[in-house]
């Protein structure tokens, strides 16, 4: 059976019009809904925190360049948040990134979780030289209350002639205990004696 070039264009131009017709009526129906508005009920910038244990012992500063909550949200907006953990041994964590998102359940209250993304950084400080090691992803998630730090991205560990990568990582900073959840590679460079 032949179909002529004429037909060809005819059955062309008929479903041409009738999707531009059903085209038109979705169109014609949507109807408009504005943005919804936030509110931001506190703000701040440059900020500097430090909380102390019952003994008046300093364990966590945190420093970021602006904090930003929006009414009624339990998420607060970090910019440069950089988290410093203290320990009673002198060694100290300090996680940072270019931006974050806090939890509370109440604005004033203590950090229930963050959230870090973009470029975030874990560094870890002996007391010893050469103790420090620095382990760099794209986002984590850190609960203060159970020292703990996860992620389920790639992360690049470096550290004393050691360079590590894996994807995902659960460290528990209290018992300082990181385990690499897979696909892990190593290198290791032995110091020049």
């Amino acid at each position: 059976m032949k179909i002529s070039l004429r037909t060809y264009v005819s059955v062309f131009f008929v479903l041409a019009l009738i999707f531009g017709y059903f085209s038109f009526q979705k169109t014609a129906q949507t109807v408009y809904t504005p943005p919804v508005q936030t509110v931001i009920d506190q703000s701040l910038k440059g900020i500097y925190a430090t909380r102390f244990d019952e003994s008046g012992q300093m364990i966590e500063v945190l420093t970021m360049k602006s904090w930003q909550h929006e009414q009624g949200q339990k998420h607060s907006q970090l910019e440069a948040p950089d988290l410093k953990i203290y320990q009673k041994n002198g060694e100290h964590w300090q996680i940072c990134a270019k931006s974050g998102q806090s939890v509370q359940t109440q604005v004033y209250k203590k950090i229930e979780s963050l959230q870090l993304s973009d470029d975030v950084t874990v560094i870890k400080v002996g007391t010893t030289p050469n103790s420090k090691w620095e382990l760099k992803t794209q986002n984590m998630h850190y609960q203060p209350a159970l020292s703990l730090a996860t992620t389920t991205n790639p992360v690049f560990i470096t550290g004393q002639g050691t360079n590590i990568q894996a994807i995902g990582m659960r460290a528990n900073l209290k018992e300082q205990t990181i385990n690499l959840l897979g696909n892990v590679k190593s290198h290791y460079v032995a110091p020049k004696a």
